[in-house]
């Protein structure tokens, strides 16, 4: 089992986390007071907030953390109210931050260019809303950097650090530094202080004045080892209680861009190793509807071993459907049966009180092709909070996600995935890829073979890298090798995903009954199963990434059941004991043991109704 954020930060709560993220620097002070209360009530574990550098800093080296200049800015008041309702909280000062606010944070002088800007390793500059970004390399930025961690740390994060205090954690950086971890590897830091940084990495002298792209194997491996450094460098400003409780989110990578599914997978080695709870963000499209983005989820969840730290909870910037409660409680239930100790709510709460220092720079937005419409209030028009207390359009989805979260949440963490077969994947394919530079890469094709898997043969391929695949694990690993010479005759190597498609039919045995009924009918969704390492309880999660809708057969040799989904929709059932004693349906899915609603519904059942059998093997999730 991995060692995962509740396991790191919230060792007491015993099911899976749910975040919530307020920004308060959008939010009117007197409106904190009612918002966190509906937070709590709509079962928010945790709250998590950016902490805008330039929002704090007054001037150079002052700042106000207390509401002194401006009521919106006490942030330590905020974390007052947070723990007086018992909550608990994650900070996360960057010191970029993103977050769709000027500049992600930095102050305007970091941003004006010169020596000190950020360019990639052909030179070119590195922008946000049209301006240079710093390079965190520059002795220059390392040190007024330095000065804004040393304050938020001393004012903020230390005198509400748990125990006593709420912050049980801190969020280093933003997807990566820049929100850089899945670009490709030529995005990377490529100014003249992180070419010195690689070069002493490397360990040589004689390359100080020659550029990264000579060495493409060591810069691969640098694009993530230097993002770690950083990670590092960051983390060791904090007070010393609170530096093993450390998080990055690290985004899921495309797999339809090419660039971006390399670049995600040649950082993973550095990222595995690091000291940080390892968390992802999921802005890589919708997952209940487009097949390319509901394979990535089934790749990256499972190959990065990471909990979801921030999910889509009603921006409808490119998709209006992210405001329908169903579309992110299937990302955060499918986040869950695969692995993910938390759900993340991001945004809780539709704010609509922000100034100028926040506001981007719609000039900035319109030159590097973004709708400033996109960025006026409220800001996340769907969440499931409106600003001021009254519900939103995905309130009715969390309400569901907590009560199920709250009545079967303990169970779940106590489960395995179960799977048919291990797809080990060299760690060089993605360098291989880059470097060939033709074909749709390795690891897009493995994601989708895991979704043909599922949906056509009602098998769960779970995806590993090759170095972390353990003596034992019970069901056949498939190795797909980065160098097709490696692959001449072994039974279980693979050189492409042909060969694994013929490995894993020679490897398994023929489809018998119990698939057929992990196989819905159109053969479009998918079934995920988890079981308790005693065998005594499991979860089926179904999933339909169509617009049409799905159904599956759920047999215990006697009764056939039906699981009916809606169009993009979702269902999770809990077994104890062989029988199916309550789940969870998605608005306009059915199951015939569970009590009708059209709105979707959460149940639990004493008397079982029907028993299930299943003989599939459990591994770590």
């Amino acid at each position: 089992m991995k060692t995962g954020i509740v396991s790191r930060l919230f060792p007491e709560l015993g099911r899976p986390v749910i975040l919530g993220d307020y920004p308060y620097y959008r939010a009117a002070p007197h409106h904190w007071p009612v918002d966190l209360t509906a937070l709590a009530a709509a079962g928010i574990d945790c709250v998590t907030f950016y902490v805008p550098w330039r929002f704090h800093e007054l001037s150079l080296g002052e700042f106000d953390f207390d509401g002194r200049t401006d009521p919106q800015r006490d942030v330590r008041g905020l974390l007052g109210l947070i723990a007086s309702l018992g909550l608990k909280a994650i900070v996360k000062p960057g010191p970029f931050i993103h977050a769709e606010v000027q500049l992600g944070g930095l102050p305007d002088r970091l941003c004006r260019g010169g020596e000190i800007r950020l360019t990639d390793v052909e030179g070119r500059t590195v922008t946000s809303q049209n301006q240079p970004l710093p390079s965190l390399w520059h002795p220059t930025v390392r040190a007024e950097v330095a000065d804004w961690m040393r304050a938020v740390c001393r004012d903020v994060i230390a005198p509400s650090c748990q125990p006593p205090g709420c912050i049980v954690g801190v969020q280093i950086g933003n997807e990566g530094i820049y929100s850089d971890a899945n670009l490709p590897m030529a995005r990377c830091d490529g100014s003249p202080f992180a070419r010195q940084a690689f070069v002493d990495w490397l360990g040589r002298t004689d390359a100080a004045d020659a550029p990264p792209m000579p060495y493409p194997v060591e810069w691969a491996r640098w694009s993530g080892a230097g993002t770690v450094q950083l990670w590092d460098w960051l983390a060791d400003f904090l007070p010393a209680d609170i530096r093993g409780r450390t998080l990055v989110n690290i985004p899921l990578a495309n797999a339809c861009n090419e660039a971006s599914i390399n670049g995600w997978g040649m950082r993973q080695l550095a990222f595995d190793s690091c000291r940080h709870v390892r968390g992802h963000t999921e802005w890589i499209g919708n997952a209940a509807a487009e097949s390319g983005a509901f394979e990535s989820h089934l790749l990256g969840v499972s190959l990065g071993g990471t909990d979801i730290v921030e999910a889509n909870w009603g921006f409808t910037w490119t998709d209006a459907s992210f405001a329908d409660p169903s579309i992110p409680l299937f990302h955060a239930l499918l986040g869950l049966m695969l692995g993910s100790q938390s759900c993340s709510v991001y945004t809780a709460c539709a704010t609509q009180n922000w100034g100028a220092t926040i506001a981007m720079d719609e000039a900035g937005l319109r030159a590097e092709g973004v709708d400033p419409a996109w960025h006026v209030p409220p800001y996340c028009p769907g969440a499931p909070l409106q600003e001021g207390g009254a519900k939103g359009a995905t309130a009715a989805g969390l309400a569901l996600l907590g009560r199920f979260v709250s009545e079967f949440g303990g169970l779940l963490l106590r489960t395995r995935t179960c799977i048919d077969a291990i797809l080990a994947l060299d760690r060089p394919i993605p360098m291989r890829d880059t470097l060939g530079g033709a074909g749709v890469p390795l690891l897009a094709k493995a994601a989708r073979l895991l979704r043909d898997s599922l949906a056509q043969d009602g098998r769960h391929i779970a995806p590993c890298w090759a170095d972390a695949v353990q003596p034992d694990e019970g069901v056949p690993v498939i190795h797909l090798v980065a160098q097709p010479h490696q692959a001449v005759s072994h039974r279980r190597t693979a050189a492409n995903i042909d060969e694994v498609r013929s490995r894993l039919a020679t490897a398994l045995p023929a489809p018998g009954r119990l698939n057929r009924l992990h196989i819905g009918r159109h053969r479009e969704g998918v079934m995920i199963r988890r079981r308790g390492i005693d065998h005594t309880a499991e979860f089926l999660g179904f999933f339909n990434p169509s617009q049409r809708s799905e159904t599956f057969e759920v047999n215990d040799g006697q009764h056939i059941k039906v699981v009916t989904l809606a169009p993009h929709g979702c269902a999770v059932l809990v077994v104890e004991d062989h029988a199916v004693i309550g789940g969870l349906l998605s608005a306009g899915s059915r199951f015939d043991g569970a009590p009708p609603d059209a709105d979707g519904v959460v149940w639990r059942q004493l008397a079982p109704r029907e028993t299930l059998t299943d003989d599939r093997r459990t591994v770590p999730a």
